[in-house]
């Protein structure tokens, strides 16, 4: 899969600056084109350039991305965003949207409003956190891979991003205990990654008696210093496979942008 079409969450909050960013750098590395989701209040007057904490307007993301030298469109979203971003997501190569802020997020997108999106539209969805700069994501790569349709979704539709990373380490989780079994399985997916030219180190899941998954993988990333995660995760609907379980952790405590596919 190429990146070509990129759809951008941007709502009345100041973090709608970060993912377009984020967005057309994405989009300047693949020659994709940028559509910009608006779903909040309407903001009036021109601000991004010069009043970061007013919302960003649809002057602001014209001029943005004339600046940049990409391809894009505004488009104003109806209805609860989750529907929004569903219906106009389902013809996007990837959908980027921010994490919740819980001290700061009457206007963005609830948690509850994320994992519907993931679950519903079919496309992977790179979520950014509420704090930091992400101007760039994918130079250092962490997947998680346990060999189930999610992660295989997820491995495969970051193939663009991964081809382009400096450093991709994959940790998998040895679902049936079998050490022969892993060897083989962490082989595969070495051997699958270098026809498509990335090279990457394959490693076990790490585990420690008493922790979550999901703090397990936030460790991993900081130990890694990842800018991007990459992991196939399981719906509410969905039976609890090892992923889904840690779904909530990795969502609500994030600390580089993850590429989440069900």
């Amino acid at each position: 899969m190429i990146i070509r079409d990129i759809l951008v969450h941007l709502d009345s909050t100041p973090r709608a600056a970060v993912r377009l960013e984020l967005a057309v750098q994405l989009a300047m590395c693949t020659e994709g084109y940028v559509t910009g989701l608006y779903t909040g209040r309407h903001p009036k007057g021109s601000s991004y350039t010069n009043r970061p904490e007013i919302p960003i307007t649809e002057e602001d993301f014209e001029i943005w991305l004339q600046q940049q030298g990409v391809w894009g469109e505004w488009r104003l979203g109806r209805g609860a965003p989750s529907e929004a971003l569903t219906t106009h997501g389902r013809c996007a190569d990837l959908i980027v949207v921010g994490q919740h802020d819980p001290d700061n997020g009457r206007d963005d997108l609830p948690e509850r409003a994320l994992i519907e999106i993931i679950g519903r539209v079919g496309r992977p969805v790179l979520a950014v956190p509420y704090t930091g700069s992400f101007s760039r994501v994918g130079t250092r790569t962490l997947v998680a891979w346990d060999g189930q349709p999610e992660s295989t979704r997820a491995i495969h539709e970051a193939l663009p991003l991964l081809s382009s990373s400096s450093a991709v380490r994959v940790l998998v989780y040895n679902r049936c205990r079998q050490p022969d079994v892993a060897v083989s399985a962490r082989e595969t997916v070495r051997l699958h990654l270098s026809r498509h030219g990335i090279p990457a180190d394959v490693a076990p899941l790490p585990h420690a008696r008493g922790v979550e998954l999901g703090e397990i993988l936030l460790s991993s990333a900081a130990d890694f210093s990842a800018d991007l995660m990459v992991v196939g995760v399981a719906t509410p609907r969905a039976r609890d496979l090892v992923f889904g379980s840690a779904r909530s952790v990795l969502i609500r405590r994030m600390i580089v942008p993850l590429l989440l596919s069900t």
